[in-house]
């Protein structure tokens, strides 16, 4: 039975119907509505909510501040008959010579995300202004340690700084996962709507990037569902997308909590000059930020994954290239047909 405020809070510290609490408490329909919105003015706790023509459900996640994004620098467009495609304008006049996309895998958050990794490459993206950052899913672990509010308000906070350079995020098998369990409250997308960060859902986003050059930079992102634990094999389900995909500058698949990169030559037909003009792909397997002891790759003896970071390099004269690094600011060329093993920096 309702005795005060903190009764509720404490009931909705993870996802509940409507019908949950009103058993619970025994409250009405109208009188829930109105406890909650007085909650949510309070500013102790931020509500969510998620309504369909069968139920709704509530979360209450603690608030500790103000943590407003910044105004974008880009503009984007997407597809008007719902298709996961996104077009993203950047300005001409801005002054770079190039930007870099920093790609992230599976962070697992609130479970064994090594977050002062993660800190690292968002302290890198916030102070330089031409980077910018793609989510490729599984944002949040699947087995969080803590309560998944806890966890989604301080992944809001960890993300808030950057979120006017976040291009993208996606839902990934770990969000599809919590989705369900959470009677159809996607977290992720929440945190997403509160940044003002583009969301996608359903494993496929088809991206392109407009910028100075006449050149359209294109980007193919899957999260992908394989759970190959050799890198040949890894390499041949994040390959699969070749056969029918039109060429795309990136191609970037994650989900297997390791990383690898690869050039890929493909011919386009210069139907004027009657010419077979070979261009560049680049595939990326993004690289995952959970730790490695104590996974079932670590007790299976498995080789530690790459967890240094990958970006692609955008130059305003139309040119593109892939980089990766050890450390966000110890950044290198790769070497475009090696297949990256274990990093000794973590």
């Amino acid at each position: 039975v309702f005795n005060s405020e903190k009764d509720v809070i404490d009931f909705l510290w993870r996802v509940r119907t409507a019908d949950e609490i009103m058993n619970k408490f025994k409250v009405s329909s109208e009188n829930l509505e109105e406890l909650l919105k007085s909650i949510g003015a309070k500013k102790s706790h931020r509500l969510f909510k998620q309504e369909d023509q069968k139920t709704r459900a509530y979360l209450l996640v603690p608030y500790v501040g103000d943590a407003k994004p910044r105004e974008k620098v880009w503009s984007v467009a997407r597809s008007s008959i719902g298709q996961p495609t996104l077009g993203i304008i950047f300005p001409p006049e801005l002054n770079w010579s190039k930007m870099r996309i920093v790609f992230f895998g599976n962070l697992e958050f609130g479970g064994k995300c090594d977050e002062a990794l993660l800190e690292e490459r968002i302290n890198w993206i916030a102070s330089v202004p031409h980077v910018f950052a793609i989510f490729n899913g599984d944002c949040f672990a699947r087995k969080i340690d803590e309560g998944l509010g806890s966890a989604v308000n301080r992944f809001r906070y960890k993300i808030a700084p950057i979120a006017h350079k976040v291009l993208w995020m996606q839902q990934g098998c770990n969000e599809e996962f919590w989705t369900k369990k959470n009677k159809g409250i996607d977290v992720l997308e929440q945190v997403c709507a509160d940044l003002n960060i583009e969301y996608f859902t359903g494993g496929q986003v088809h991206a392109e990037i407009h910028w100075t050059s006449h050149k359209v930079f294109t980007f193919f992102c899957l999260h992908g569902t394989s759970v190959a634990e050799k890198k040949g094999s890894k390499l041949n389900a994040a390959l699969r997308p070749f056969s029918w995909l039109e060429h795309t500058c990136y191609v970037i698949v994650s989900h297997m909590t390791d990383s690898m990169f690869k050039k890929v030559e493909r011919f386009k037909r210069d139907q004027l000059n009657l010419n077979l003009v070979s261009a560049k792909q680049f595939l990326v397997i993004a690289p995952s930020l959970g730790k490695y002891f104590g996974t079932a790759s670590a007790k299976k003896g498995y080789e530690p994954p790459y967890r240094g970071q990958i970006n692609a390099a955008l130059y305003s004269s139309g040119d593109y290239h892939l980089y990766s690094g050890g450390k966000a600011l110890n950044l290198k060329e790769i070497t475009f047909e090696q297949i990256v093993g274990g990093d000794d920096n973590g």
